[in-house]
């Protein structure tokens, strides 16, 4: 029989909607979730991983709560001695169904203040504590938040405990949400990057007149035509003249046609795509000034007409995450400390710099940061 109340499957619900408004903050927003909803106020987040040669590390850890020197000190020895831990990584692949562990589910408090690190965290107040886990698949990275009491507080209640849990599922279903989101938000930035690099326009409209996607040079070819310079009425005045010129709304086309403007040429193809159980209609917009011919890679190449381009403004050259990138280089971040700050591969990372420092024109990161650091 749940030990719960209407109040308590409440509160859940509540964790749950907060944590989901912006996966941006997704980690803070859980830490500050459990304070405020269910007045947990000691927490930390940890990310624990393994090397290509099986080495165990913390690939991250961080608390607003707990002191910075105990959470150091973890990351850089306590774990190496902390068999808990590891138990703890066997027993949440072998029990894929529950994301919820305590520290009584594998010693007594007093059996691990015997350990080193027992007695670290007792020198800090802390005691029992317990944690929400995303482990379900051996050998990924298992994110957990946990959970602490002061030395004076008593061990989770059962209730405690079953509401523990079902926090702890709300968790690893928006966990799985979350990753999804980072995953797709580091596609749609490579794909930016390259096609920022294409010498034509390229943008994807939706059936409802939006811009889902587009890249630098399809801004710049539309503000030309259109005459405008806000990005609302640049998209919309160019829709205008493409229905015009097709004779239909957008919803309607389908197929493909090629628009003859003055000084550019619009190729329109239409597709469709099921998302949410729905089918939408998505068109590609292609702009080619016809000045220079199409390339599938390069920049606009030099010509006579290229001094009426006006360079983009600093901060508008680059993709938000090439700002995110080099916001972290000027803070003296090498790759793979970047690649585990933004939980993307280092192949990425390598990706994204390669970008940065063709739009910077430089060959080497000292080259860079020089250019950047004059631009901040």
């Amino acid at each position: 029989m749940s030990l719960l109340t209407a109040d308590d499957i409440m509160k859940v619900n509540r964790f749950y909607r907060y944590i989901n408004q912006h996966y941006e903050s997704f980690i803070i927003n859980s830490l500050g979730a459990l304070n405020t909803i269910f007045g947990y106020r000691r927490t930390t987040y940890c990310v624990l991983a393994e090397k290509g040669d099986g080495t165990k590390y913390v690939r991250e850890i961080g608390s607003d709560s707990i002191s910075p020197d105990l959470l150091a000190l973890y990351k850089d020895e306590y774990y190496k001695q902390d068999m808990f831990i590891w138990e703890f990584r066997k027993k949440a692949h072998s029990a894929k169904s529950n994301c919820l562990f305590k520290l009584s589910d594998f010693m007594t408090l007093e059996e691990f203040q015997k350990t080193e690190y027992g007695r670290a965290m007792a020198g800090y107040n802390l005691g029992y504590f317990a944690s929400l886990t995303t482990a379900v698949v051996s050998g990924a990275p298992i994110y957990s938040i946990n959970v602490f009491k002061t030395l004076d507080e008593p061990d989770f209640t059962p209730k405690e405990v079953e509401l523990l849990e079902l926090t702890a599922r709300a968790f690893t279903d928006s966990f799985v949400q979350y990753k999804m989101h980072v995953e797709l938000k580091n596609s749609v930035d490579m794909i930016r990057s390259y096609t920022d690099s294409l010498n034509f326009g390229f943008a994807i409209a939706d059936d409802l007149r939006n811009i889902v996607f587009n890249n630098a040079t399809y801004m710049y070819c539309a503000s030309r035509i259109t005459n405008k310079k806000d990005v609302y009425f640049i998209n919309q005045d160019l829709l205008d003249i493409i229905e015009e010129k097709i004779g239909m709304p957008l919803s309607d086309f389908s197929g493909s046609a090629t628009l003859e403007l003055e000084k550019y040429d619009i190729n329109l193809s239409a597709d469709a795509a099921i998302f949410d159980r729905n089918v939408r209609r998505h068109i590609y917009i292609n702009i080619y000034d016809k000045r220079k011919p199409p390339q599938t890679l390069g920049r606009f190449a030099e010509a006579e007409e290229a001094p009426e381009r006006a360079a983009p403004p600093d901060k508008e050259r680059f993709t938000g995450r090439e700002r995110e990138i080099i916001d972290l280089m000027l803070e003296g971040l090498n790759n793979q400390q970047i690649a585990n700050k933004l939980y993307i591969s280092i192949f990425t990372v390598k990706t994204h710099i390669k970008n940065i420092f063709n739009k910077l024109d430089v060959s080497t990161r000292i080259e860079a940061l020089s250019k950047l650091e004059k631009m901040k």
